[in-house]
């Protein structure tokens, strides 16, 4: 039996992760593009959302090419920062949805000097890069506008998911299934049963 501090640490997507050597082990895979984001910082949710949606959408047969990993890091009283990993050669089309979201990529991780220690983000490597908002991003120069574009962004979010929702309803409907069974189906995928993430209906 696994001690505690050994068993994996459950993340989006259905993926597992023992330590941060894993998420190094990852990050030396020359065929994955890794996207490292603070989950706050304005355009990152969106930016996730959108690469799925867009390139990877569910039940087309890709969405297992598109990873997320969410940790917290340096320590639990810091923020969520997620990973998002795609093919290599899929690099272009998140560069267009990066700047669609007014993102840019750094190359590299990001490093803390907090409690008088030096923290090194546990993903490092040629395909490892991080989101930053572009210059002049509100962000910077005007809190109320960063605050206003954050509630668009979650909209856009929430519309793009509520109009997934609405397909795979009817995508259900149109296989003769009634409204009782596509809650149960709904609540099932709702609570890890993942299949209908990569496969069509």
């Amino acid at each position: 039996m696994q001690e505690e501090e050994e068993r994996p640490l459950r993340i989006e997507s259905g993926t597992w992760f023992l330590a941060n050597e894993d998420l190094q082990k990852a990050a030396n895979d020359p065929s994955r593009f890794h996207i490292v984001g603070d989950i706050n910082r304005i355009g990152v949710n969106l930016f996730m959302v959108k690469l799925e949606y867009t390139h990877y959408p569910p039940r087309s047969g890709k969405n297992h090419l598109f990873d997320v990993r969410i940790l917290k890091w340096p320590n639990d009283d810091f923020d969520f920062w997620v990973i998002c990993s795609i093919p290599t050669e899929d690099r272009s089309l998140a560069e267009r949805i990066i700047e669609e979201c007014g993102l840019r990529l750094a190359h590299g991780t990001p490093f803390m000097l907090c409690g008088g220690k030096e923290h090194y983000f546990p993903m490092q490597g040629e395909n490892v890069w991080s989101l930053e908002n572009c210059h002049g991003h509100p962000i910077y120069n005007d809190r109320a506008a960063a605050e206003k574009l954050r509630g668009e962004h979650n909209r856009e979010i929430e519309t793009i998911l509520e109009n997934d929702n609405i397909k795979i309803r009817q995508e259900l409907r149109d296989r003769g299934l009634n409204d009782a069974q596509i809650q149960r189906i709904l609540f099932q995928w709702a609570n890890g049963n993942e299949e209908y993430m990569e496969n069509p209906l």
